[in-house]
C-alpha cells in the first residue's frame, strides 16, 4: 500500500465525505465503520461487499440452497426460486458448479407432501435434475406422473371438484326416455 501523502489524505477525506453523504443503511454503516477521512478504505470495503463478500456469502448461499424446502403445492415456484439461488452461488466469485447429482438429491430429500412419496418411488429412475423437474411439472400440471416401467399413471385424489360422491344406498339415478327421444335423469328413492 502506498504511503498517505498530504494530497492523498485530502482526496481520501473528500471521498469519505461524499460516501458518508450518499450511503444509507448498511452501506452507510460500512462507511462509518472505517477511520474518519479514509474514503479509500471505505470504497474498498463497499466494493468488496458489492462483489459478493467472498467466502461468507458463498457459504451462506450454499446453506440456503442445501436446506431449501419444497412443498408439493408450490413445487414449481419453489424450484424457480431455488434455481435463482443456485445461479447466484455458481456466479461466485470464484465461479463454482452445483452439480446435477447435488440438485437431484437436494430436491428429493427436501420435498414435503405427496410428491415426496412419488419421488421416493422413482428414486432409481430419476438421476438427472431435468428429469426431476419434468416429473414435478407433470405431477402438478396434469396430476399425472410418469413411471418408466408402466407408463403414465393417473394420481387420483378424492378432492376433485368434478367427482361428487353420495352413498348409493340412498339415491340412484335412472335414465328414462322422454317423448323427444332424449334421456333425462330421474331421481328415485331406494326403499
Amino acid at each position: 500500500m502506498l504511503p498517505m501523502t498530504v494530497e492523498r489524505a485530502r482526496l481520501a477525506g473528500k471521498v469519505w465525505q461524499e460516501l458518508s453523504l450518499l450511503c444509507r443503511g448498511e452501506a452507510g454503516r460500512v462507511v462509518q465503520s472505517v477511520e474518519i477521512e479514509n474514503g479509500f478504505e471505505a470504497w474498498r470495503l463497499l466494493s468488496r461487499r458489492a462483489r459478493g463478500g467472498g467466502q461468507t456469502r458463498a457459504k451462506t448461499l450454499l446453506s440456503f440452497v442445501l436446506s431449501f424446502k419444497f412443498e408439493t403445492k408450490t413445487i414449481l415456484d419453489d424450484l424457480n426460486r431455488w434455481e435463482k439461488l443456485i445461479a447466484q452461488y455458481e456466479a461466485g466469485p470464484p465461479v463454482r458448479e452445483f452439480g446435477d447429482d447435488l440438485r437431484v438429491s437436494t430436491v428429493m430429500a427436501n420435498t414435503r407432501g405427496a410428491l415426496a412419496q412419488k419421488f421416493a418411488e422413482q428414486l432409481l429412475t430419476l438421476d438427472r435434475y431435468d428429469q426431476v423437474k419434468r416429473y414435478a411439472e407433470q405431477y402438478c400440471d396434469m396430476k399425472t406422473v410418469y413411471d418408466q416401467k408402466t407408463g403414465l399413471v393417473q394420481d387420483k385424489t378424492s378432492d376433485d371438484a368434478m367427482e361428487v360422491s353420495y352413498p348409493a344406498s340412498y339415491i340412484h339415478f335412472q335414465a328414462h326416455e322422454t317423448q323427444e327421444n332424449q334421456f333425462s335423469p330421474l331421481l328415485l328413492q331406494k326403499s
